[in-house]
């Protein structure tokens, strides 16, 4: 369980360095790497172009993909134009963001979910997309099943954190 109390510490004590974190961390975003395989490539396009597109079109993000390990050197301008946005936050948002950002590995996914234009669940299956592919295919691991359920509910419990905060930055 999430001790937002003692998130929020973190955050104040620690703001310009989570700021510069999540600003790198959105180079290495998972929306950014795209699959090379057909079938799951056109999940990644029909699911997540759409928050790409959000991104660009409300917060002038715009991240280049790429279905190899390189990272798209284009994108380092929107980790700037991203780092003065999370400045814009104050300390609940800023909080919840980077609280979900660590659980998806996205903080891309995780703008959007702390702007209400996505749920727990529906950032949840987005983050997790590759991996649920894989589940389709191969079957499930029991480990990993239990770490996911770890994380829906604590992005259920951010949900409710950003939603008592009336924090949606629509």
């Amino acid at each position: 369980m999430i001790d937002f109390s003692e998130a929020e510490k973190y955050v104040a004590q620690n703001k310009e360095l989570i700021i510069g974190t999540l600003a790198d961390f959105a180079l290495t975003d998972t929306l950014l790497f795209w699959s090379d395989k057909e079938e799951l490539k056109t999940l990644q396009q029909q699911q997540w172009q759409p928050v790409l597109n959000w991104l660009a079109q409300r917060l002038n993000l715009h991240f280049c993909t790429t279905e190899d390990f390189c990272l798209p050197q284009e994108n380092e301008r929107s980790s700037e134009i991203f780092a003065a946005y999370l400045r814009t936050l104050s300390l609940k948002p800023l909080t919840a963001l980077y609280l979900a950002a660590t659980n998806l590995k996205s903080p891309l996914l995780a703008t959007m979910f702390l702007a209400g234009k996505l749920s727990a669940s529906e950032v949840f299956d987005l983050a997790f997309l590759e991996e649920l592919y894989q589940v389709r295919q191969w079957g499930e691991d029991t480990a990993a099943a239990n770490l996911r359920q770890i994380i829906r509910d604590d992005l259920n419990a951010i949900e409710e954190y950003i939603k008592n905060g009336k924090m949606f930055t629509n």
